[in-house]
């Protein structure tokens, strides 16, 4: 069935199911990246996953790429900043803090994006947002400070790659909604703007003897080339084209909703996989960060009430 014959309803939960599979794949990145940086410089990464990312799209969407308007590209290019801005700190997080630690910290933007609309757009803040901003304050504590009260380098550094998050979600959700936008386009030539951008970095900062970023062998970094190619078709390929896509057919709210889910499986990729075990105060901050996220795209107090109206209502 083609989607221009679903209805409504039929496109929405299309739409929540694409949010799912790229929140699910995005959550499996962390632990994929930790696995690359160890034959990856952090912008040698960047600029070769999304190269190779760009190549197989235009490959495979040629077609659906021609002529891309004025406004497609602007946004592209903007938002290709952007990711540079998130990458270069979540890689850089990631080689000083733990796989999980990035999860949770890399996702605040649900509850960053309404601060950022506030200072930048004036849209006064529902009071949940204040709530939700002090159980995630109270999270982040937990998590990240020693016993001496400052917050380790790796861990501010991924709270900083959070604010390009909430960047990322307002200017993904502007540009697909602009008429003079393609969304699939938006999707693959965002790939390549920061292509683009971190290969520079990369050339500028990771410059070997031969003036070339230096990268893994292939027998001995072998582990580091899987973790790449995984990284590729999986966290980039896939979930950059279909999220533009899906956040036309799906809310805002169960789009947040889902994504907050997203440090969830980071978490348990990281326990399972990395073998990661940390502090019960630890656990304690990310239970408390989960729950903020929820209590902030929910609207538990009102879900709460219904449900008990509902109970009442049976009996």
């Amino acid at each position: 069935m083609r989607v221009e014959n679903l209805s409504g309803e039929g496109r929405q939960r299309l739409g929540d199911l694409l949010v799912g599979v790229s929140m699910t794949l995005w959550g499996t990145s962390y632990f994929l990246s930790d696995r690359a940086l160890d034959g990856f410089g952090p912008f040698t990464l960047t600029a070769v996953r999304f190269s190779l990312a760009f190549a197989i799209l235009v490959i495979a969407l040629f077609p659906k790429l021609r002529r891309p308007s004025r406004a497609t590209l602007f946004f592209s290019l903007v938002i290709g900043l952007v990711l540079l801005y998130i990458y270069s700190f979540s890689n850089y997080g990631l080689l000083n803090t733990s796989v999980s630690n990035a999860g949770f910290l890399s996702n605040l933007a649900v509850v960053i994006t309404p601060v950022i609309s506030t200072v930048f757009l004036g849209k006064k803040p529902e009071r949940k947002v204040f709530v939700a901003i002090v159980l995630c304050g109270v999270g982040v504590a937990l998590l990240t400070l020693t016993d001496k009260f400052v917050p380790r380098f790796g861990d501010a550094l991924c709270l900083l790659c959070s604010l390009g998050c909430a960047a990322h979600l307002l200017l993904t959700d502007r540009a697909v909604n602009d008429p003079r936008t393609d969304a699939v386009q938006i999707g693959v030539f965002q790939i390549g703007f920061c292509a683009l951008f971190t290969s520079a970095a990369a050339f500028i900062f990771e410059s070997s003897g031969t003036g070339l970023p230096k990268l893994p062998d292939l027998h001995s970094g072998a582990g580091a080339w899987t973790a790449m190619a995984l990284l590729t078709v999986l966290c980039t390929a896939i979930p950059f084209v279909i999220q533009p896509v899906a956040q036309r057919w799906t809310g805002a709210m169960r789009a947040g909703v889902i994504f907050s889910m997203e440090p969830v499986v980071a978490g348990v990729v990281a326990f399972f996989l990395a073998h990661e075990i940390l502090s019960a105060r630890s656990y304690l901050g990310a239970a408390i960060l989960v729950f903020s996220l929820l209590y902030m795209e929910l609207d538990l107090p009102n879900l709460i009430k219904r449900r008990a109206s509902q109970y009442r209502d049976r009996i």
